[in-house]
């Protein structure tokens, strides 16, 4: 029902950036990435700097496997908010689904370091120092997350000593 009112709303305003952001999120919502990303890519098409339809792109382009474009996204979106904890976030999670671990630590860090009391950031650093080998810094990120979320904590922990 969402998906039919969507491509009627995005086909009677083919040139309106909010219907086209409108089709890709129902999309989304169905787990037709490709198909969202398709959506989201003309959104931007209409409006080139618009941080909500960039983001939408490349969170869509992420899931439908096209991380390298969804990185080069996130980044635009960097330059256009180079504070931003969701991009950072979001870079993060482009470059972990690429297989780009280091990368990903950068990225998880700069995050982190915009909200330190992020759990989903915290728990993707340890994940990702997990994809490179390094232990340690894993075991550091665990001792952060700890007095946060005792749960995650130890789903980290068992993770780490696997």
């Amino acid at each position: 029902m969402a998906l039919e009112a969507g491509v009627k709303y995005a086909g009677l305003k083919p040139e309106d950036v909010n219907a086209q952001n409108m089709l890709g999120a129902a999309y989304m919502n169905m787990g037709k990435f490709a198909e969202a990303a398709t959506a989201f890519d003309k959104a931007v098409s209409l409006k080139q700097d618009d941080v909500n339809s960039l983001r939408n792109l490349g969170k869509a382009l992420t899931m439908s496997g096209q991380s390298e474009r969804a990185i080069e996204i996130f980044r635009k979106i960097a330059s256009l908010k180079p504070a931003d904890f969701e991009t950072y976030f979001d870079l993060g999670m482009a470059s972990s689904y690429a297989k780009k671990f280091n990368d990903a630590v950068d990225y998880f860090k700069q995050a982190v370091n915009l909200k330190s009391d992020s759990v989903p950031a915290l728990m993707s650093l340890a994940n990702s120092y997990l994809s490179i080998g390094n232990r340690e810094a894993a075991l550091e990120q665990y001792k952060t997350i700890k007095p946060l979320d005792s749960v995650a904590a130890e789903i980290l922990l068992t993770r780490i000593n696997k």
